[in-house]
């Protein structure tokens, strides 16, 4: 597997993050040997050829004092090439994923952030699963913080249910 990562910080405002990961795992077409992997989909075991991720992510920070602090978004794309059963024709699968991320500062005694975007990669042609967030984080006191969240995450495949949930992060730096 070859990964490539890279954070560009264009200024004290913008900052860029590329990666890049390409996974050969077919042993009958490329010269070097590797072990091929299986995946199991929908019960169905599959050989894994080859795999390529791509993703960017951006985010820019306001100057002070402005309502929005930071708006980060990101976009992410993917391709697995597979082979359902011995002897027939390989099968390219492609997705993608995106989020959307807002924060504001000086709210309160603390900040809010929201967020929306897929619920990883999802293939193409299909429905996304979203997932929908929303915090807040605050200081206790000099040597302690408290972050508290809530999330809803929508689960379009059948049989299975939207989940809610209730975050609570306690950080303590000494």
């Amino acid at each position: 597997m070859q990964t490539y990562g890279h954070v560009y910080n264009a200024s004290e405002h913008i900052s860029v993050g590329l990666n890049y990961i390409f996974d050969v795992t077919n042993t009958s077409t490329h010269k070097f040997k590797l072990e091929a992997e299986t995946q199991t989909d929908n019960g169905t075991k599959k050989d894994l050829l080859d795999s390529t991720y791509l993703g960017v992510i951006g985010s820019y920070t306001f100057d002070e004092p402005a309502p929005l602090s930071t708006i980060s978004v990101g976009y992410g794309t993917g391709s697995v090439d597979s082979n359902p059963a011995a002897g027939s024709a390989n099968i390219t699968t492609d997705s993608s994923s995106w989020f959307v991320g807002l924060g504001f500062d000086e709210v309160g005694p603390g900040s809010v952030g929201i967020a929306v975007g897929t619920d990883g990669l999802i293939d193409d042609g299909t429905d996304e699963d979203m997932l929908y967030e929303a915090y807040y984080a605050f200081d206790i006191n000099d040597g302690m913080s408290q972050t508290v969240g809530v999330y809803y995450q929508e689960n379009n495949a059948a049989g299975s249910e939207d989940e809610t949930g209730i975050v609570a992060l306690t950080e303590f730096s000494f």
